[in-house]
């Protein structure tokens, strides 16, 4: 579900349309909630949109006010942005080198640590039993 907060617009009528890839998208898949008061004689409202988006495709919100002399447009692309995209590359880059100095560093502990048997050097068998 998309959202599309609309705050600090005086007066209360505001138009909220959605599109997709450039095409309206009908109002019935919209819900837009009644413009509230802030406090400060301006109003905030907002308008969802229930859809399962697909790779490539553009979603916009469009709000039109008597305060502006065009709409307002603010697109939306399913997908992470380019930062995104960095920040989980080096996190899991992070996470796969800790993971495996954990086993390297888990499996020399363990190697240094194992009771095996090592016999002593010397003759130290009771008689008969070689």
């Amino acid at each position: 579900m998309l959202a599309c907060y609309v705050w600090g617009f005086y007066p209360a009528d505001v138009t909220i349309t959605w599109m997709k890839n450039g095409q309206l998208v009908p109002s019935h898949s919209n819900k837009e909630k009644t413009a509230q008061p802030n406090g400060d004689w301006t109003y905030q409202t907002v308008s969802y949109l229930a859809l399962t988006p697909s790779y490539g495709d553009v979603y916009t919100c469009v709000v039109q006010h008597s305060g502006t002399s065009e709409p307002i447009r603010g697109d939306w692309t399913p997908g992470l942005s380019p930062i995104q995209t960095v920040k989980v590359s080096v996190s899991a880059a992070t996470l796969g080198l800790g993971f495996i100095i954990f086993c390297v560093g888990f499996f020399r502990w363990r190697k240094s640590h194992s009771s095996s048997y090592t016999p002593l050097p010397g003759s130290t068998y009771p008689e008969g039993r070689h």
